[in-house]
């Protein structure tokens, strides 16, 4: 049960060492990449290197849903001497975000969907744990059919929500590890959303053009595209002296102006066809 560099944090900030552990926890977490440590102003509890190691190992850190008793919560804090809520779900099954301090020693590993119960009901009323500040904050869901970057375990993606169920998103595509996926879940209580960036719009852009594929922003749908030459490779095309031409692909405006026209072919026999389809009816018009 490994710790992210913001749950190592929050342990030693609520924390006050010995000396001589003090030392040791900087050795260890200068050795592990886990950020340089900062002592302590406001103490919450003791702790020695030993149990900061026992800690790190099989303990529970902020953002972690466990059990106290028969509540739900997710931690914000875990130390030897003090622990606590920021969140937790009542007997009755109120979300209730408020701080709530518990006793360590009780602390017990969750139910198999209480991480899906409570991290659900948090994102649906539009709020999420902030694993930098370790409490809740807002984060309201985007709007549908917009571009996204998003995560679950621990995997990136980039993509577009088509609509929330209850505790589902559904996505219209996304694209994770270079593949393109169309139509799938992600339950909530798994799914960190972020704003795009430049990098998330070329990584959507490069997937779809190469499954010939375009995102419609009015019809909200993927649409079917014809195909098209990479930059720098040749094309053919109708001139308007009715003969077959070529063109170097560069993204100019001419070129996509014959691109969206259809007078834009890969392949010289198809540039031939249609030109050939074109005298026939010209020659079928003059003969009316």
């Amino acid at each position: 049960m490994s710790k992210t560099k913001e749950q190592v944090n929050r342990y030693l900030t609520h924390c006050r060492f010995p000396e001589d552990d003090w030392a040791k926890i900087l050795l260890y977490c200068r050795k592990n990449d886990l950020g340089y440590a900062h002592k302590s102003a406001h103490p919450k509890s003791e702790s020695t290197y030993e149990q900061f190691i026992q800690w790190f190992r099989t303990g529970y850190g902020p953002g972690d849903v466990v059990r106290y008793g028969h509540t739900i919560g997710i931690l914000s804090s875990c130390t030897p001497d003090y622990s606590a809520f920021c969140v937790y779900i009542s007997y009755d099954g109120e979300l209730v975000v408020s701080d709530l301090q518990i006793s360590t020693d009780r602390i017990m590993a969750p139910a198999e969907n209480d991480a899906k119960k409570i991290y659900s009901q948090l994102k649906l009323q539009g709020l999420d744990f902030d694993a930098r500040l370790a409490r809740i904050c807002e984060k309201k869901l985007p709007a549908p059919h917009i571009r996204i970057a998003y995560q679950h375990g621990g995997i990136t993606g980039y993509g577009i929500i088509e609509r929330y169920d209850s505790d589902v998103a559904h996505f219209i595509f996304g694209v994770e590890n270079g593949e393109l996926l169309q139509h799938f879940d992600i339950p909530l209580h798994e799914l960190i959303i972020n704003t795009i960036d430049k990098h998330g719009i070329a990584v959507i852009t490069n997937a779809l053009n190469d499954a010939l594929l375009r995102w419609n922003p009015e019809t909200y749908q993927l649409e079917k595209m014809r195909p098209r030459v990479k930059v720098g490779e040749t094309y053919w095309y109708i001139t308007d002296k009715f003969s077959v031409s070529t063109a170097i692909e560069n993204k100019a405006p001419t070129n996509d102006a014959r691109y969206e026209r259809g007078n834009y072919f890969i392949n010289h026999s198809d540039a031939v066809d249609f030109l050939v389809a074109i005298q026939k009816v010209r020659k079928d018009m003059e003969k009316e």
